[in-house]
């Protein structure tokens, strides 16, 4: 494998082409602590691959008068990433036939940065009524393209206001961190709040101001 790997990572750079690697999860045996879990093919597939993603299905999806379900709700993990921040994690709906539900990923984030108004059970954009329950929403707005391409553009304005204020807060969180000892008790603790890795290093330096 590693052997085969070696020729198909410098195959692959010189083509650019991307290959895609499914597998599977198997488990350790005799391990008391710690995930069990493994992949198989050994560590020469880990070390090779630019992006690990960890998949996995969650809720089945149903619809009304049908008794097989017809889709799935999954959560994708990034496990490795050589080209971007790893760790992250997102969740979507998968339906069956025909794949990922892309106006399910905007009403989800439409919803959580506040562009959706929710009444109840009711959702309204810009002032009308959508309809009642999120997968009549879908619905709406797959019948209704017009109304989609206004939501994804309101959302990703929205999106890229959040990200902006939040940069904003994280740097005045980090110049703010070198001014210590504060004048303003308050100031101090809405700077623990806004931005939690300072936290620490904060701490010990107040523990630091209080021993002298």
């Amino acid at each position: 494998m590693s052997l085969a790997l070696r020729k198909i990572a410098a195959n692959a750079a010189k083509s650019g082409c991307t290959i895609v690697f499914i597998n599977q999860l198997r488990f350790k045996v005799g391990v008391i602590f710690g995930n069990p879990e493994t992949t198989s093919g050994g560590n020469a597939l880990k070390y090779y691959s630019t992006m690990r993603l960890d998949i996995r299905a969650r809720d089945k999806i149903t619809e009304t008068g049908k008794a097989e379900p017809v889709g799935c709700r999954t959560r994708v993990k990034v496990i490795k990433n050589k080209v971007s921040p790893p760790h992250e994690s997102a969740e979507f709906d998968i339906m069956y036939g025909d794949g990922i539900n892309a106006a399910g990923c905007v009403f989800d984030v439409a919803k959580d940065l506040d562009v959706l108004e929710a009444r109840g059970a009711h959702y309204y954009f810009e002032g009308n009524k959508l309809a009642h329950g999120r997968e009549n929403v879908l619905t709406y707005l797959k019948e209704n393209p017009d109304t989609m391409a206004r939501l994804v553009v309101a959302t990703k304005a929205k999106l890229a206001e959040h990200r902006s204020s939040s940069s904003s807060r994280s740097g005045t969180a980090s110049r703010s961190s070198s001014s210590l000892p504060f004048d303003d008790d308050d100031d101090l603790d809405d700077l623990l709040e806004d931005d939690e890795a300072l936290n620490a290093d904060l701490m010990q330096r107040l523990d630091d101001i209080d021993d002298v």
